[in-house]
């Protein structure tokens, strides 16, 4: 997986996804073999020369999917809910940022920042799992902090959190009911504005689908200059 990719660049541990290749052969999924294939995905659109608009909402829509799968299986494994994994995962999101800076996706920055704004759950689960965990003051600033993430998705993270060593303690029952509490006070139907429409849920949604809106953009080529070679035999063109 994308984020299993070590925090300074290193390669991970050796028990890894697979992926397989066009002879069929399997290799591991890694976060350079995303990077990868996100940039091969970036050529082949500026080589057919689409509308920037839609190698935005491609783009976007390939950034929501990680979140998504990413998130989804942290939800069903604590060995992913850790302060390392915390701290890898944010390095990686930072990865994704900087690779809509170098290959100019964006034009401004806040196109950029519209593109990576499907991240941010990431970056705040990041967050969560390597701030304090123990006062009432932390719980506050939980709440406070995690606005993309909901009551369920929030306690589920804080239940499932595993400390890296045994000087490490874990999150304790009282503190996340705590959170619940102040969860339940501070937001009062207990649903956040997420993709998708699974507000209340615990797992995303990953086959959800941006709307987009295709701008009119007028051709710089003159059609009515075009000329049209015989050998084509395109002779049902009529000029008008």
């Amino acid at each position: 997986q994308w984020y299993q990719r070590r925090a300074m660049g290193n390669r991970g541990a050796s028990q890894r996804r697979t992926s397989s290749t066009s002879d069929g052969r399997s290799q591991p999924c890694t976060f350079d073999s995303i990077i990868k294939q996100l940039t091969n995905f970036l050529q082949v659109m500026y080589r057919h020369a689409l509308d920037t608009e839609v190698i935005r909402y491609t783009v976007k829509q390939l950034f929501y999917i990680i979140s998504s799968y990413t998130i989804n299986n942290m939800m069903l494994r604590k060995d992913m809910c850790s302060w390392n994994k915390g701290m890898q995962i944010r390095y990686n999101v930072s990865e994704l940022t900087e690779w809509c800076r170098a290959h100019k996706v964006g034009s401004t920055p806040e196109l950029i920042s519209d593109i990576t704004e499907v991240l941010e759950p990431l970056v705040q689960i990041s967050q969560l799992l390597q701030v304090s965990k123990k006062t009432a003051e932390d719980a506050s600033s939980i709440c406070s902090m995690c606005s993309r993430l909901n009551s369920a998705q929030i306690t589920k993270i804080l239940t499932l959190y595993t400390p890296v060593n045994e000087y490490e303690e874990r999150v304790t029952i009282s503190f996340v009911r705590q959170v619940e509490d102040m969860l339940t006070s501070k937001r009062s139907d207990n649903r956040i504005a997420v993709p998708g429409g699974a507000s209340s849920q615990m797992l995303m949604t990953s086959d959800y689908v941006f709307p987009i809106n295709f701008p009119f953009l007028p051709s710089k080529v003159g059609l009515e200059t075009i000329q049209i070679t015989e050998s084509l035999n395109l002779t049902y063109l009529k000029r008008l």
